[in-house]
């Protein structure tokens, strides 16, 4: 990592925790201060980011694992 640079897993670390506090259930643990970490800009580029991976179609097989 390099000095004055944010780590991106901590960004999605602290999304992720975020996203589950806000929307799941049950609550495993509720990280309310998760969001207040995440800059508005960094949120906004990784929801666009989920947003297309959702879209993406996987071939028919894919995800199967053979013998």
């Amino acid at each position: 990592m390099k000095e004055d640079q944010v780590s991106l897993t901590a960004i999605m670390t602290a999304y992720l925790r975020a996203y589950h506090a806000m929307n799941d259930t049950p609550k495993i643990f509720d990280d309310f201060l998760a969001c207040h970490l995440i800059p508005e800009e960094r949120r906004a580029l990784i929801e666009q980011g989920f947003s297309e991976a959702l879209q993406i179609r996987v071939p028919e097989g894919g995800l199967a694992c053979s013998d």
